[in-house]
């Protein structure tokens, strides 16, 4: 069997979920740690099972010979390379865009306006579809996860300089 370059990242994604898993089970607490356990878990599985279709040749589609210098980035083949690249390109950014919201406005603002503009801008969703989907992602965000579980979020640069109502801190 000659190694492919998918089972090395198979590999390594699969030891990036176990060490999650192991760490969120054993330094954290049950609240802190219950979010990347139901991230890591499936995370984890799918991995095996990727693996296993990477290794064995029976899910192999006949497929015909690709240059060496040939980059799989687009699912349809028809897609020059460069929109694949652009759009890729594109969603680099709005995660950028995202941590550096973060960083600056704090999680609970950043991902409420990630939502709205990225709903918006990308999904070009009508706003009454934009409003009622950050309103879930609000809803479960402030009230499930911070609320019920007890976590704490990065607050941000903003909130050391103006003081924010309890709902965003």
């Amino acid at each position: 069997m000659k190694f492919k370059v998918q089972i090395g990242l198979t590999i390594f994604l699969i030891s990036i979920f176990a060490f999650a898993g192991y760490k969120a089970a054993t330094s954290f607490s049950l609240g802190a740690g219950i979010f990347p356990l139901m991230v890591g878990i499936p995370g984890l599985i799918l991995c095996m099972i990727q693996l296993v279709k990477d290794i064995d040749s029976r899910f192999e589609k006949d497929i015909e010979e690709k240059p060496d210098d040939f980059v799989d980035v687009a699912l349809d083949p028809s897609i020059p390379i460069e929109v694949a690249l652009r759009g890729a390109g594109r969603m680099l950014t709005w995660i950028i865009a995202l941590y550096l919201g973060i960083w600056v406005f704090g999680f609970k603002i950043a991902i409420i306006a990630f939502f709205v503009l990225y709903l918006k801008k990308e999904g070009k969703a009508r706003w009454l579809k934009t409003l009622i989907l950050t309103g879930i992602a609000g809803y479960t965000i402030f009230f499930h996860f911070d609320r019920l579980l007890s976590l704490n979020w990065p607050a941000g640069l903003l909130s050391k300089w103006i003081d924010l109502p309890w709902l965003f801190m």
